[in-house]
């Protein structure tokens, strides 16, 4: 049964991870790089982190919507 989530990742959500990552990879990066030094205030550094928080799960979603998408419109999907 794991082969079969390692099939679906690298077929349908691999290949378009970057672009679901892309919009927000600065901003995450800033982020990270705020909590990782300490700087800041406690409301900045939980902020940022609220931040990373939202920007995973926005991509998580985005590459949710797009490997759904993706499955459905494969005719050919059980065949692979």
């Amino acid at each position: 049964m794991e082969k079969i989530y390692e099939w679906l990742y690298d077929h349908y959500c691999r290949p378009y991870q970057e672009n679901v990552r892309a919009p927000f990879a600065s901003h995450i990066q800033s982020a990270e790089q705020l909590l990782i030094r300490g700087g800041g205030t406690a409301l900045d550094r939980e902020d940022a982190l609220n931040f990373c928080l939202d920007g995973a799960g926005i991509s998580a979603f985005a590459a949710g919507i797009r490997f759904c998408y993706q499955l459905l419109a494969d005719p050919t999907f059980p065949a692979h």
